[in-house]
């Protein structure tokens, strides 16, 4: 799995039942605990989540304010975002200004995230949001 592979140990993975939204698949994530901050420097997303995560997966292309909106309104997790297809460096700026705008932190893994962890020489996957 893809979160494995980026240094998240998954344990489980749970579809949600209710789940309103066409092309937008969301599941309960329980992973190992990371605890160690030069695998993960953010805490939110290391010691701070004990392991639970919600994982979103957009088949569709939902505007920079959706993402953030849809992030913000599920339960008090971090959320990882799978973006299916490639967010185009304005929309990327777009979304980093809206998330320390809204305080939302959240991993957004699109296709060119994935693409260039890929590349032959060390790649380093990049993780913003508010604290």
């Amino acid at each position: 799995m893809l979160l494995n592979w980026i240094g998240f140990p998954v344990v489980s993975v749970l579809p949600e039942p209710s789940n309103p939204v066409p092309k937008r698949e969301r599941y309960s994530i329980t992973t190992e605990p990371i605890r160690d901050q030069t695998l993960c420097p953010l805490p939110v997303f290391g010691s701070e989540a004990n392991g639970r995560y919600q994982l979103v997966c957009y088949r569709d292309r939902p505007t920079e304010q959706d993402l953030s909106a849809r992030a913000a309104a599920l339960p008090n997790v971090p959320v990882i975002v799978l973006y299916f297809g490639a967010m185009s460096p304005q929309r990327r700026r777009d979304l980093a200004r809206l998330r320390v705008e809204k305080r939302r932190a959240f991993l957004l893994i699109d296709d060119l995230t994935v693409r260039r962890s890929l590349w032959p020489w060390p790649a380093v996957l990049v993780v913003s949001g508010a604290p």
